[in-house]
Parts: structure tokens; C-alpha cells; sequence
């Protein structure tokens, strides 16, 4: 029986018996599909409005970051179906996991931090090249 308690276990994380129940891959099949859908979503979002600039380097930062972890996951859960000794292990969801929230944490602080002092700097760029002469 899957259990959330057994999944976030010490103990069973670093364990490598291969006992899979079909619940527990069901359930990883369909977060990961989730997680991948949310990343075409964004594609889809990116080319409708044909952002450009920061705005389409975010969208690829977050899209780049879902289809990785949706794909990298999927491989996981395959290797956990497959019954394969050292890749099914719960040690690497847990590294997925981290991997994801570091990540994520990265393209967070790109947008709170780095776009708004990119975004001012162009603005005030743009105002000193509206005074300067223009090439005849």
C-alpha cells in the first residue's frame, strides 16, 4: 500500500529493495505528466504572445526547468517499473527534489532581482538615446 509516510522515510529513502507497488507509480506517472503539461502550457503561452526580451527569457527559464524535471522523472519512475537496482532508487527522487527547489529558487530571484534592475537600466538607456542626433 503507498503511503506518503513511507515516502519522506530516512530509513526507506536509502533503501535499495525494489519493492514498487503499481499505486506508487501511477501516482509519479501522473505528477511528473502534470508537471510536463505545465511545461508545454508555458510554451504555448510564450509563442501566443510572442514576448520577447526578459519576458521570453523567464518563460524559457521556467520551461526549461519543468520538461527536465517532468522528463528526468518519467526516467525515474521507468527505472522504479523496470525494477533497476541503483536508478529506481527513492535516494534520487529526493535529489530530484532538491535539484527542482534550487532551481526554482534561482529563476525566482532572476525575476524578482535581476529583471527589474535590467528593465530600469533599459528604460534609461532608451531615454539618453532619444536625445542623442540619429544617423543620417
Amino acid at each position: 500500500m503507498f503511503s506518503f509516510k513511507n515516502l519522506f522515510s530516512i530509513s526507506r529513502t536509502i533503501d535499495w529493495r525494489l519493492n514498487v507497488s503499481k499505486e506508487a507509480l501511477l501516482i509519479f506517472l501522473f505528477v511528473f505528466a502534470v508537471i510536463l503539461v505545465i511545461a508545454i502550457v508555458l510554451k504555448i503561452m510564450e509563442k501566443r504572445k510572442k514576448s520577447a526580451g526578459f519576458e521570453k527569457k523567464l518563460m524559457d527559464k521556467y520551461f526549461n526547468l519543468f520538461l527536465t524535471v517532468s522528463l528526468l522523472g518519467f526516467f525515474w519512475t521507468w527505472c522504479r517499473y523496470e525494477k533497476v537496482l541503483y536508478l529506481s532508487a527513492r535516494l534520487w527522487l529526493w535529489v530530484l527534489i532538491i535539484i527542482f527547489i534550487m532551481w526554482l529558487a534561482w529563476i525566482i530571484k532572476y525575476q524578482l532581482k535581476i529583471v527589474p534592475e535590467a528593465r530600469k537600466k533599459l528604460e534609461q538607456k532608451q531615454i539618453f538615446e532619444k536625445y542623442l542626433p540619429k544617423k543620417k
